[in-house]
């Protein structure tokens, strides 16, 4: 690992950062794309196909934590931090006391998920790609079918994580 860290940050000097950032044109695609996503995963819900296994215990526990009542999920029969650890919920919770509800969760899913592409073309653009390059390995992230599969199917707060593993 420190021989894969060494070999990208030695490539990134100070004169030379500015040149992998994103573009405009890409955050606001980016930006776009978490709309479709947001509404796509929203329009399953309000069909009433979405399951109360996995979109409904996490609701709840963010419910619960945001109205500052124990996290202890009736569904579940756990705890909100026993069920894989997640952590970013008690971030998620502070998000869920402005803005309540399911519809939240799949904004910031849809958020997170189209906004992987910034590291990818990040990291395209430090390996020497072009930016037409750059652009497709982006829109084939965006086009990938586990994507679309995993913003459909309900919230998932480990899909938060993928910008910053990407």
């Amino acid at each position: 690992m420190d021989i894969i860290n060494f070999y990208i940050f030695r490539k990134l000097s100070r004169q030379t950062c500015y040149q992998f950032r994103p573009t405009s044109r890409l955050i606001i695609a980016s930006a776009l794309i978490s709309g479709v996503l947001w509404l796509l995963s929203s329009y399953r819900h309000y069909l009433l196909q979405s399951n109360a296994y996995d979109l409904g215990i996490f609701d709840q526990f963010l419910w619960l934590h945001s109205k500052g009542i124990d996290t202890y999920s009736s569904l579940f029969e756990v705890h909100m931090l026993a069920d894989h650890g997640a952590f970013i919920l008690l971030l998620l919770s502070l998000i869920y006391k402005i803005i309540p509800g399911p519809s939240a969760l799949f904004a910031i899913q849809g958020l997170a998920l189209s906004f992987t592409a910034l590291p990818l073309w990040t990291l395209a653009k430090i390996e020497g790609a072009r930016d037409s390059q750059a652009w497709l390995v982006c829109i084939t992230w965006w086009l990938t079918p586990v994507l679309f599969n995993a913003n459909l199917f309900d919230f998932h707060p480990g899909l938060i994580a993928l910008p910053i593993l990407a």
